[in-house]
């Protein structure tokens, strides 16, 4: 130190802290150690969020942006994660009292995980003082509901129609149907599915239908219990209904043999040799079925397997066999496309549930379309076949078309343009309408037509003209009470027509009669009206005459109501559900049930309220343009992310 500074240096600190006085040394042990302070200052930080089950859908909950107001609601079965950094000790977590240590992660840094199923208040504790605390009310998972909504039904060609409706709290996973054969056996059960519902579906409800024609169980006697699960594995299930399932009739007798045969295996799987020696002596007189080749040898193929092979795998095998050989001999070509169809329906219900992209759906409806032409065709065939043998009486070409073509192809377009525009749910429901319709095309030229049912549905046009004809006399008795007849011939000669009517509602008194067995007595109390009015027109009492042709309107309009009843289960419900359509708002193609003509039974093209052209044309142009942003590259990620999620979701 040649300049002798160490002494000042050393005289300069002295002073220093002789003028700092008692904070000398603190501001000292700062100097040295400023990092250690610093650390000692830093204040706590708290994060916690609830993470709600996945199959809930519900977001995550940020607990630590919450004040401590209202009680926060969360699902059952969510998990607490907290993090809590800074923290000289390991804090706790206190739910209603009951303490929980966090884990260590690192010095000063920790970290807890919980699952959460019940409880009301939520507390973080470090070293005896609360660093949050939360009001919480945990919300039960309940199990789904699910039940019918009607009686179990069948479409005119026996395919199970279950009308159903499931529901649950935050989403329902799928919906079946169990059958169990309700005869005393324990096979196993028989599981149906009728909704596989994509992400967390709340409500679902529709008609679904199974053909079941073909099952070894048809026509037995089942028991029934639909079962809906939630995410969580719940399940909740209906009554158990007793039920006896559709078969289907088969007209050819060769046919029926082999029904009979398929049904005597399912009852007494272990008596097979009965069964072998009935396809033989079946086979042996291919005359029976004309000749066919291919049965023949189906028949003599099934008879060697059940002899030779005790394998329980040959039964269901043989069953099967069989059943398509019936089937060949019953309609040809017509019962492989009908199956085509319904597995097509299928997998575009599928196709629906699970949102798959919109070109799938497009080849799927596709191929629908192209099957159900095929189908009709071969209807047609089939039907003027069966004309040219004489089972089938000469149908006109327009009685030949079962439903309009039209209807088809507007269907079609619908199911097309709620694809188009993201309407899969109106397209689950428009799809399920066309299977009901096509379920119920059963071509009713394909059996013989009942002649009881024809000679009624003849007298019920023939009571829809008298009525006309009744409701014209009591206008013109009510014109002579204003004043208003414009002719001048006495009421006297409306006598005449009257009488002839009474006449003819007489003889068709006696018709019916030997039809049904009794006379209606609506038409009675009108035979006694006419009278009445008959007597009061050759009397020029047009007032009495009128009240009393007022009377015989009514009782006919009641008579026509009444055989519509008794007549629908042969010839399908009216469009209105009221019985007879009223005289006056039924069109000419449409029968005295005010149906279309040719329509039979189809019941399938009520409205279910579909969009008009104008919002499909929207909501498609709308999806175009958010498919076309999240393809354009220079848009923020961010924004392309958003737009991917909103088409996801529709």
């Amino acid at each position: 130190d040649r300049l002798a500074l160490l002494p000042a240096a050393a005289l300069l600190f002295a002073i220093a802290l002789v003028a700092a006085g008692g904070d000398g040394w603190n501001r000292l042990r700062a100097f040295a150690a400023p990092g250690l302070e610093a650390q000692a200052a830093q204040p706590v930080s708290l994060e916690a969020w609830l993470d709600p089950p996945d199959y809930t859908e519900v977001a995550p909950i940020y607990l630590s942006a919450l004040g401590g107001g209202e009680a926060v609601q969360l699902p059952s079965g969510s998990r607490l994660i907290a993090q809590v950094e800074g923290s000289d000790a390991a804090p706790e977590l206190s739910l209603d009292g009951v303490v929980q240590p966090f884990e260590t992660l690192a010095p000063g840094l920790y970290r807890l995980q919980r699952e959460l199923t019940g409880g009301s208040r939520l507390a973080i504790v470090e070293a005896g003082r609360e660093l949050a605390a939360w009001s919480i009310e945990v919300l039960p998972d309940a199990p789904p509901e699910v039940g019918l909504t009607a009686a179990p039904g069948e479409t005119e060609r026996k395919a199970l129609a279950l009308p159903y409706r499931a529901s649950d709290d935050y989403g329902l996973e799928t919906v079946t149907a169990e059958l169990q054969l309700a005869e005393g056996r324990s096979d196993e059960p028989l599981t149906l599915v009728l909704a596989a519902p994509e992400g967390a579906s709340r409500l679902v409800e529709g008609d679904h239908f199974q053909d079941l024609t073909a099952h070894p169980w048809a026509g037995l006697p089942v028991a029934l219990t639909l079962i809906a699960r939630d995410g969580r594995g719940q399940e909740g299930r209906s009554e158990t209904l007793s039920l006896r399932l559709p078969e289907r009739s088969f007209s050819h007798p060769v046919a029926q043999a082999l029904v009979a045969l398929r049904r005597q295996l399912t009852l007494a799987p272990d008596d097979r040799e009965p069964v072998a020696q009935g396809l033989d002596r079946l086979a042996a007189a291919p005359e029976a079925f004309d000749h066919d080749l291919v049965a023949a040898l189906a028949m003599m193929s099934a008879a060697s397997r059940l002899k030779q092979n005790r394998d329980p795998g040959t039964l269901e095998a043989v069953q099967e066999l069989l059943w398509e050989t019936a089937l060949r001999i019953e309609e040809g070509d017509v019962s492989l496309l009908v199956q085509e169809l319904r597995d097509i329906q299928k997998r575009l219900q599928e196709a629906l549930d699970r949102g798959a992209p919109e070109e799938e759906i497009e080849a799927l409806l596709d191929e629908l379309e192209e099957a159900m032409q095929r189908y009709l065709q071969a209807m047609q065939e089939e039907m003027q076949r069966r004309m040219e043998r004489g089972e089938l009486q000469q149908l006109s070409p327009e009685e030949m078309q079962s439903i309009p073509q039209q209807s088809l192809e507007q269907m079609m377009q619908e199911l097309r343009e709620l694809n188009r525009a993201g309407a899969r749910d109106l397209a689950r429901q428009r799809l399920e309408q066309l299977q009901r319709l096509l379920e119920n095309l059963q071509a009713q030229p394909f059996a013989m037509p009942d002649p009881a049912a024809q000679q009624t549905l003849e007298q019920m046009r023939a009571l829809e003209e008298m009525l006309r004809r009744q409701q014209q006399l009591m206008d013109e008795s009510h014109q002579a009470t204003q004043g208003n007849r414009q002719s001048d011939q006495p009421l006297s000669g409306n006598a005449e027509a009257q009488e002839r009517l009474r006449r003819e509602l007489g003889q068709m008194m006696r018709d019916l009669a030997q039809q049904l067995g009794e006379v209606p007595q609506n038409l009675g109390r009108a035979e006694q009206a006419m009278r009445r009015a008959g007597e009061s027109l050759r009397g020029e009492d047009a007032e009495g005459a009128g009240q009393a042709q007022g009377e015989a309107v009514e009782q006919l309009r009641q008579s026509l109501s009444d055989l519509a009843q008794r007549m629908s289960p042969q010839l399908g419900p009216p469009r209105d559900g009221q019985g007879m359509a009223p005289i006056g708002n039924r069109r000419p193609s449409q029968d005295p049930l005010g149906r279309e003509a040719g329509q039979g039974s189809v019941d399938a093209l009520e409205d279910i309220g579909i969009p008009d052209a104008g919002e499909l044309t929207r909501a498609r142009e709308i999806l175009e343009e958010l498919r076309h942003r999240r393809d354009e590259q220079g848009r923020p990620l961010q924004e392309r992310q958003y737009i991917e999620r909103l088409l996801d979701f529709f």
